[in-house]
């Protein structure tokens, strides 16, 4: 009978620890890749002033903040660290903005997968 009681709370506790256990949704926000030899500096136009850096040969990932609201696209400007040519994308949220490296300035393009 004990074992049967002890069954029946374990059972009747299960959801409720399942449920407990559940992860936040991830925070919406897309990739930045630098496939060029140099420092890639970026700026996001909706909410960053200041420009932060990406290092060469590296991928970050940038969360969009919940004061700005449910976004589903931003512009993103990328300066190249030693020549100070930039370039302009749309970047949809989930999607990567790859910065390489041209004849005379960098490119900017947008990878949906």
């Amino acid at each position: 009978m004990k074992s049967r009681i002890a069954m029946v709370l374990a059972l009747a506790l299960m959801p409720a620890a399942a449920v407990a256990q559940k992860e936040a949704p991830p925070k919406p926000g897309f990739h930045i890749i630098n496939e060029t030899p140099a420092r890639v500096y970026y700026r996001v136009k909706m909410w960053q002033g200041d420009f932060a850096f990406v290092q060469a040969g590296k991928e970050l990932k940038i969360e969009i903040p919940e004061k700005v609201g449910n976004l589903k696209s931003v512009q993103v400007e990328a300066r190249s660290g030693e020549q100070w040519d930039n370039c302009f994308a749309t970047v949809t949220v989930g999607s990567k903005l790859i910065v390489t490296q041209g004849r005379e300035r960098i490119n900017c393009r947008v990878d949906y997968r």
